[in-house]
């Protein structure tokens, strides 16, 4: 327990530093209209984070790809690039994940080309890392799913050593639940592209994909559900907006705390429901997906009377 317990406390003493300094500018989170916080808040979350793992030695032998994604995230925060220059570094970066690692994926159990793995792999990085920057609006949410995704996986494959992160995150959560500091791009693209690799390395998903699909149940929903609205409304699917469950819910008058807990409860069963025979666990992940989908029509329809 000594890795975990340095990762919590570095964790937890430079969230603390980063939330009650005065920073520079180019460190802060600035309000607008689409974010709900009143007053510039720190986006160096992901910095204490990652710091907090090197200096534990909390690693595993594939974190180099969400290092480079972690880089990418801080020069995005800082930089404010465009969204062109960050789907290339990705894309860059995933085919860097390619070439250093061995690959095999299944579908149903049935091994796919080296060529379809390669492809399918990139699409996966490269999905998973913003689907997870997509569901980082609330304060705790895109932590919480972390943790939780972690420790369940934690139970199915015992080979990975991975509560230094949760321990990582845990510390920083501490501060983020209180909105006094946030992940940023760098803390989101670290975390989304540690469950996207973590997924593709598991001994127990052993490379099948709708088993890892239905494991990030979450990020992958909503990624989609708000790329299809934006394209309904002729929008681009790169253009920021509320169009998230979690914002729909908040707006809807939902309690922020609520729509967190929901959304995390949403996410920690579609982690369970993977451990489940592949075709139950499809049929019940349709349902889930359903369900939230039902729960935001009603709250649509209500707040329209």
């Amino acid at each position: 327990m000594l890795k975990e317990t340095i990762a919590f406390a570095i964790a937890l003493l430079l969230s603390y530093c980063f939330s009650h300094f005065n920073l520079s500018r180019f460190f802060l989170d600035h309000p607008d209209g689409r974010k709900r916080h009143a007053h510039p808040i720190p986006h160096l979350g992901g910095v204490a984070i990652y710091l907090a793992l090197l200096v534990a030695g909390g690693g595993i032998d594939y974190i180099l790809v969400p290092s480079l994604f972690f880089i990418l995230g801080v020069a995005d925060d800082f930089l404010n690039m465009g969204y062109k220059w960050k789907l290339g570094f990705q894309l860059i970066i995933s085919i860097s994940a390619v070439l250093l690692y061995d690959w095999e994926l299944t579908l149903f159990g049935h091994f796919l080309s080296p060529w379809l793995t390669y492809i399918l792999v990139i699409v996966w990085l490269i999905t998973i890392t913003n689907a997870f920057n997509f569901i980082d609006g609330l304060n705790g949410l895109a932590a919480g799913v972390f943790i939780m995704a972690v420790l369940i996986h934690s139970l199915m494959d015992k080979t990975l050593d991975l509560l230094p992160f949760v321990a990582a995150t845990m510390g920083f959560l501490i501060f983020n639940v209180r909105g006094s500091i946030f992940l940023g791009d760098g803390g989101s693209y670290f975390l989304g592209s540690m469950l996207a690799m973590m997924s593709l390395k598991s001994h127990f998903f052993n490379g099948e994909g709708f088993r890892m699909l239905i494991f990030m149940g979450y990020p992958v929903y909503e990624i989609t559900y708000v790329v299809v609205k934006r394209l309904l409304k002729r929008k681009s699917p790169f253009h920021p907006d509320r169009l998230h469950t979690h914002y729909t819910l908040l707006d809807r008058g939902l309690p922020a705390r609520e729509v967190v807990i929901i959304l995390i409860t949403f996410s920690a069963v579609c982690n369970l429901l993977s451990s489940l025979k592949l075709s139950i666990a499809m049929i019940a992940y349709g349902l889930a997906v359903l369900c939230v989908l039902i729960l935001i029509g009603r709250f649509e329809s209500c707040s329209k009377r």
